[in-house]
């Protein structure tokens, strides 16, 4: 069965001016069938998370301490750490919401932070 699941997002900052807001917080609701790559595109979608000047910021998106993605401002697509096809019923859930959090990696090539995930993940 198909449910609505409330999706809290968080994210730090990218700079001391954005800090004014951190954490961040926004709710969106998500289908509980869909995967995690189409919450990825619904989480971009919305502008959630901030571009840089450079073009260059790196995201890691997390559910608890599973790392799900590496996601950067110079990819059209994210790199996944987990299956592709996870849904988000699968995810972690924590007080009726799927908690979804984004650790700012500035400008570290997403490429060698993809890999070290990968590899850790092995």
């Amino acid at each position: 069965m198909t449910k609505q699941l409330k999706i809290f997002l968080t994210r730090e900052s990218v700079s001391q001016g954005d800090d004014v807001f951190a954490p961040h917080e926004k709710i969106i609701s998500f289908s509980s069938n869909r995967n995690v790559t189409e919450l990825i595109k619904e989480i971009r979608s919305i502008h959630y998370l901030v571009n840089i000047f450079g073009d260059k910021a790196t995201w890691v998106m997390k559910n608890g301490k599973t790392r799900i993605a590496v996601i950067a401002q110079e990819w059209t697509n994210p790199k996944l750490i987990v299956d592709k096809n996870i849904l988000v019923d699968n995810l972690e859930i924590s007080e009726d919401r799927v908690n979804i959090h984004f650790d700012y990696l500035a400008q570290q090539d997403p490429d060698i932070v993809y890999q070290k995930f990968m590899s850790s993940e092995k």
